[in-house]
């Protein structure tokens, strides 16, 4: 299961917000400010920014270390599982795990989940088994529960877990004083851990990381709880579909600790293993990725159940539903979005020129400059629209804007006023500013720095942004006086200019770039989870 789990990680198309995770290294090596909080554990996979490869290619890179993450995960567990039950059927509660709907397909995905969990569990095990070298397992314990933090806040949703964890490791667990000593201890070695982590990380960004993990907290509180009852129920109900073995294990959960005779002390801890479920009904970020996180615990509180299947023989049932699972995530997974991706990434990459940015959704192209470092759309767009960022036209001063890439509706939208409306939508005047500077290079999804010039209009000052070499595409031009002819190339600075067309036809006046000759499949650019 595992190796099919690794394997699928080189087909499985990107989705967006891992292309916006790779980018956070790009912006951490050129000294970006960016969060400090939620972006630590891309230090993992900075060395995929080097790679002679496109952006696509580079995430899959960086999935690697992801699925090296899942497999101290998958042992974790079976060393927990081990805790309670037999090896087979902690064996068992592995395979669940590995095969569980979402868990199968996001495991590896780039995102802060699989090392978070890693982190998490792995200190689980520590503090599961405090007989020998006591001290030293909790703070170690707590030094990984601080790192796990440190790359995702939403580590603290698993408190119960690790606490009940912490309980059960003792020798003497009726002694209220020696647990919360030893609470202590996992405290200390937690704060260590966040505070080395995060200040680490923050050696290199130009932001305070006080200021950014307060407004990280902040905006997350503001969001994640904000959004009434069961929030992802859609994606919850997908994953009850897709993964029935991990329903089943917690519906026969009771019944299977009694069968197989736990005494009390583990049925309180696997029951507390299942607690952070209880945030599906709060969490608006419940999206599947989640999931790997989230269910890692639940994987060892079944582990009764998979021991209970073994004692009467009906742990084929726990094969099939797991084989069964894995081949339903395959079947609804679309393999041609990933080749889709790399003639993408590699022709913008190609496109654009030295030291230039780009625009698009969410930083296809990993290592080069995005002019707004945001996700243009939802949360991202609010924040941009509340002035946390600055604006288009500002950056538009400063960098040379040359390619904006529509790979999603929020930029399409701005561009092409025929295109579909969407949703959330660019302040009207960035809108107005996208139309009258770029032009349609290729498919209606590259658009290049350029003016479009009606026929036969009289000499206007025209402000150019994007500096470059243009070339004109149609009749001719007048240009600060001078007349270019069709396919002439003449040099562009910042600034206005005055420009007309004295004869009849429409006039393209565009950056001199290469206009590509690759096509793609007509599909989605994204993937779903």
């Amino acid at each position: 299961m595992l190796v099919a789990q690794f394997a699928v990680l080189f087909f499985k198309g990107i989705n967006w917000d891992e292309f916006f995770h790779l980018h956070h290294v790009y912006e951490f090596s050129h000294g970006s400010p960016n969060r400090t909080l939620q972006t630590a554990y891309l230090r993992l996979v900075a060395w995929a920014e080097w790679l002679p490869l496109s952006s696509a290619d580079r995430v899959v890179g960086a999935r690697i270390v992801m699925a090296m993450c899942n497999l101290v995960t998958c042992a974790s567990i079976f060393v927990l599982a081990r805790r309670f039950v037999t090896p087979r059927a902690a064996l068992l509660s592995v395979l669940v795990y590995a095969s569980g709907g979402y868990v199968f397909t996001q495991a590896t995905a780039l995102r802060a989940d699989p090392p978070a969990t890693a982190a998490i569990m792995l200190a689980s095990v520590l503090l599961s088994r405090q007989s020998e070298a006591r001290l030293a397992k909790l703070i170690a314990a707590g030094v990984l529960i601080g790192v796990a933090t440190a790359f995702t806040i939403k580590t603290v949703l698993l408190a119960p877990a690790v606490i009940a964890l912490l309980w059960f490791g003792q020798a003497d667990r009726g002694n209220l004083g020696h647990f919360v000593q030893s609470a202590a201890h996992v405290g200390a070695g937690a704060a260590f851990g966040f505070a080395f982590t995060i200040g680490l990380h923050s050696l290199f960004l130009l932001e305070s990381p006080v200021a950014s993990s307060a407004r990280t907290v902040k905006s997350a509180g503001a969001f994640v709880f904000s959004v009434g009852l069961f929030p992802q129920a859609r994606y919850l109900m997908l994953q009850a579909l897709f993964a029935p073995q991990l329903v089943a294990g917690g519906i026969l959960f009771q019944r299977a600790t009694k069968a197989i005779a736990l005494d009390r002390a583990e049925r309180l801890t696997l029951g507390a293993l299942c607690l952070p479920l209880l945030c599906l009904a709060v969490y608006s970020n419940s999206y599947p990725y989640f999931f790997v996180m989230l269910f890692a615990p639940l994987a060892v509180a079944i582990a009764p159940v998979m021991e209970w299947l073994c004692r009467i023989r009906r742990d084929a049932i726990v094969l099939i539903c797991s084989g069964a699972s894995v081949a339903v995530m395959l079947l609804r997974e679309d393999f041609s979005v990933l080749p889709r991706q790399r003639t993408v990434s590699s022709m913008i990459e190609s496109v654009l020129p030295p030291n230039a940015a780009y625009l698009d959704f969410c930083g296809m192209v990993s290592n080069r400059e995005r002019a707004l470092p945001i996700l243009v759309s939802n949360w991202g767009l609010k924040a941009y629209k509340e002035g946390n960022y600055p604006s288009l036209s500002e950056k538009m001063a400063t960098s040379d804007l040359a390619i904006v890439l529509a790979n999603n509706s929020v930029l399409a939208s701005a561009l092409a006023p025929e295109m579909p409306a969407s949703a959330e939508s660019l302040p009207q005047s960035d809108v107005a500013l996208l139309r009258a500077n770029f032009v349609p290079l290729w498919q209606n999804l590259v658009w290049v720095a350029g003016k479009r010039l009606a026929s036969r209009s009289a000499a206007t000052q025209m402000h150019f942004p994007t500096p470059g070499h243009y070339r004109v595409n149609g009749e001719s031009v007048v240009f600060d006086g001078k007349v270019f002819h069709n396919g002439d190339r003449l040099v562009v600075s910042r600034g206005v200019h005055t420009v007309g067309v004295p004869s009849d036809g429409e006039v393209i006046l565009r950056l001199d770039v290469t206009a590509p000759r690759a096509s793609i499949s007509p599909g989605a650019l994204f993937t779903d989870y």
